[in-house]
């Protein structure tokens, strides 16, 4: 199959460019066709958002649909209603939500490849109703979802997973009447594929900002045996002194390991 070459030759480089040297390419290309570099054109602003409406896609739906047998107008996402964007996690996970007419799920994109992402968010699926609103935390991890039908869901950004609702949650979930503990052990299986057992509780902290209350509990590995999980990369353990504090993503874990 001939390789798509239209968005190497809109930057002006070869097919096997380097990420550095497409970037560099990008950002020359844009200053050279920004409105404030072109004072006296008056269609400069009409240009360069036209140039940015169509780099954020859903992959060559033309080639798509031919594939599929099916027309273009079946495969495009309806109008976007609404959509929230943060910058703190874009290089490692998709970090735009919108929100379309009359369609019962959000969808999320990478804006640092310009392309749709692998997740589709379904909120309350037991009973769906058209998403009309979105947001994105202040840290980049989570999207909140609001549906005509007055539900409100959160779902982890990085794997796609709900993280729980704002209202009531329906009889005979999976996480129905679950303790702090409890939660805690799920989750650490979750993230890491480690079984624990809880010993104590050893920290709760409060970050008004974002609106989030943390419960660290002590624990003890079951068994040594522990994999990524879902939503996490990589996983491994460290000795206290050799914990890289630098790449913490939260300060709530910062704060706690400081305090053992």
């Amino acid at each position: 199959m001939e390789k798509d070459t239209s968005y190497y030759d809109i930057l002006g480089v070869n097919v096997d460019a380097s990420i550095p040297e497409i970037k560099k390419a990008y950002y020359l290309k844009a200053r050279r066709v920004h409105p404030d570099k072109n004072p006296d054109d008056p269609k400069a602003a009409d240009k360069f958002h036209d140039q940015q409406s169509r780099e954020l896609s859903q992959d060559p739906i033309s080639k798509r649909a031919k594939k599929l047998r099916m027309k273009e107008e079946e495969l495009k996402l309806k109008p976007i209603i609404a959509f929230d964007c943060v910058e703190i996690r874009e290089r490692d996970w998709c970090n735009v939500v919108t929100c379309h007419m009359d369609t019962e799920k959000a969808y999320v994109w990478r804006l640092q490849n310009f392309m749709i992402g692998e997740h589709i968010l379904r909120p309350c699926p037991e009973n769906p109703t058209p998403v009309k609103a979105c947001a994105i935390s202040a840290c980049g991890n989570f999207a909140v979802l609001g549906t005509a039908g007055g539900w409100i869901e959160r779902f982890n950004l990085q794997s796609g997973i709900s993280r729980g609702s704002y209202v009531d949650t329906p009889k005979g979930s999976a996480h129905d009447g679950e303790s702090a503990a409890e939660r805690a052990i799920r989750e650490t299986w979750e993230e890491a594929g480690v079984e624990v057992e809880v010993i104590s509780p050893f920290a709760q902290l409060d970050i008004p900002l974002i609106g989030q209350t943390y419960v660290i509990f002590l624990a003890k590995l079951k068994k040594p045996q522990f994999s990524p999980g879902p939503e996490s990369s990589e996983c491994c353990l460290f000795e206290l002194d050799d914990i890289p504090f630098d790449s913490l993503a939260f300060s709530s874990i910062f704060v706690t390991l400081n305090l053992v």
